[in-house]
């Protein structure tokens, strides 16, 4: 609402002067207590704007809280030791995971696989029947030809080396067999088995492996016996074949 209050000169201004009329106005607001409500007003909006200052985010107090909380809690923290890292934990959720498997599920794996190894391994192997197989596979690629055929004793263990290709020494052949003789039976038994140049000793199973490289190698696994059936010589075997 628009203040109708009209406005009435308390000094003649033909009488005094500009500057008199300033300082005589001055005095009286300064009497009037205008300039110390002035001031009060001012204090105040400093005071609230200071506090506001001092208790932001960026003010002197909250950097010196921050410091005395963070000297306060370091010790703390320093006697935790090491917090686990991400990857940490990780690794020990994949350990787990590992140990679930060969408890839970190993046994079931190795128990079907035994059961079938167990399937597939005649009485006895006969060296005559390997010989075959193995005449067999090189007849595939050749009409006719000769494998290669090593046996050799040493007290009571013999070495059989057997290999598709003909003139392939001893240690050059795919298959290495190593055989123990029984001193009260005599009977043969593998007790060492390379194919391709792999110990079968140093794995659970190697292949994969087909027809008779399978039975082969559940016999040694099995510790089946293995006949020299046809004699103790190379010589005794048919390692040759002719074109049909």
């Amino acid at each position: 609402m628009k203040d109708e209050t009209q406005f009435s000169p308390k000094q003649d201004a033909e009488a005094v002067s500009v500057s008199d009329m300033f300082n005589n106005i001055l005095n009286e607001k300064i009497k009037d207590g205008a300039v110390e409500k002035a001031i009060e007003v001012k204090v105040d909006e400093f005071i609230k704007r200071v506090a506001d200052d001092v208790f932001s985010s960026w003010g002197d107090l909250s950097k010196l809280m921050k410091e005395k909380m963070t000297e306060a809690i370091m010790p703390t923290a320093e006697s935790l030791g090491d917090i686990p890292k991400y990857h940490d934990f990780v690794s020990k959720r994949l350990k787990l995971a590992a140990q679930s498997f060969y408890d839970d599920k190993l046994v079931e794996v190795l128990d079907s696989e035994l059961k079938e190894i167990m399937s597939e391994v005649p009485d006895v192997i006969n060296l005559s029947w390997l010989v075959e197989k193995i005449v067999d596979v090189a007849r595939e690629d050749e009409s006719e030809g000769k494998i290669s055929l090593h046996i050799n004793k040493s007290y009571s263990s013999y070495w059989i080396a057997i290999d598709k290709e003909s003139d392939k020494s001893e240690y050059q052949c795919d298959f290495r067999i190593g055989l123990r003789e029984d001193s009260k039976t005599g009977k043969l038994t593998i007790f060492s088995l390379k194919v391709d140049g792999e110990d079968c000793r140093k794995s659970i199973a190697l292949g994969p492996f087909y027809r008779f490289e399978k039975i082969l190698y559940n016999a040694y696994v099995t510790n089946a016996e293995f006949a020299l059936d046809k004699g103790q010589f190379a010589d005794d075997y048919e390692t040759e074949w002719y074109y049909d």
